[in-house]
C-alpha cells in the first residue's frame, strides 16, 4: 500500500510538471504565431520555441513512462526499458521516437506515431536545424531560406501534433 502510494504521489509530480510546462511553452508558441512573418529571425525562433516545446515534452514524458514503468505495465522491448533508466546521450531523434512509443505502450494507447513517413523525416530535419541554430559555425547553418522552410514548418507541426495526440487520447482514456 505504502508503494502505491508513493508511486501515485511520483505519478501525480510528473503528470504536474507535465501540465504545467505544457501551457507555459504553448503559450509561447501561440504568442509567437500571433506574430507570423517571412523574416529569418522570425522563423528561427520559430525553430527554438517548437523544439524546446518538443523537448518539454519529451523530458516529461519519459518521468511518466519511467513512474508508469514501475507498476504493472505491459511489456517494454529491451531499447525502451534501457532508454527509460539511461542518464547517457541519446540524439533528440531517437529521444522523440523512444519517448513516443514507450508512452503509447505503456499508456495502452493506440495509433501509435508513424515514424516511417516523410512527415517523419521532415521532423527530423527540424531538430537538426534546431543543432546548427544553437551551434553555429557558419552564417550559412543559421539561415532558412525559402525553399526550405515550408518543409521544415510541416515537420514542425507534425511533432507538435504527436505529443497533442498523445495528451487528448490520454485525456480521452481517462475522462
Amino acid at each position: 500500500m505504502i508503494l502505491e502510494t508513493h508511486l501515485q504521489q511520483r505519478m501525480d509530480a510528473a503528470f504536474d510538471n507535465y501540465l504545467q510546462l505544457t501551457r507555459v511553452l504553448e503559450a509561447d508558441m501561440t504568442l509567437l504565431f500571433k506574430g507570423e512573418s517571412e523574416d529569418q529571425h522570425w522563423r528561427r525562433n520559430c525553430i527554438r520555441a517548437a523544439t524546446a516545446l518538443v523537448e518539454g515534452h519529451t523530458n516529461c514524458l519519459k518521468a511518466m513512462c519511467a513512474v508508469s514503468s514501475d507498476c504493472v505495465a505491459p511489456k517494454l522491448a529491451k531499447k525502451e526499458e534501457d532508454f527509460l533508466r539511461s542518464q547517457s546521450h541519446f540524439s533528440a531523434d531517437d529521444r522523440v521516437k523512444l519517448t513516443l512509443r514507450t508512452a503509447y505502450k505503456l499508456f495502452e494507447l493506440a495509433p501509435v506515431s508513424d515514424f516511417r513517413g516523410h512527415e517523419w523525416k521532415k521532423a527530423q530535419a527540424v531538430l537538426s536545424k534546431r543543432d546548427l541554430l544553437m551551434h553555429p559555425k557558419t552564417p550559412a547553418d543559421i539561415e532558412i531560406p525559402d525553399s526550405s522552410w515550408s518543409e521544415l514548418r510541416i515537420g514542425i507541426t507534425w511533432l507538435i501534433e504527436q505529443f497533442f495526440n498523445f495528451l487528448s487520447l490520454l485525456e480521452s482514456k481517462h475522462s
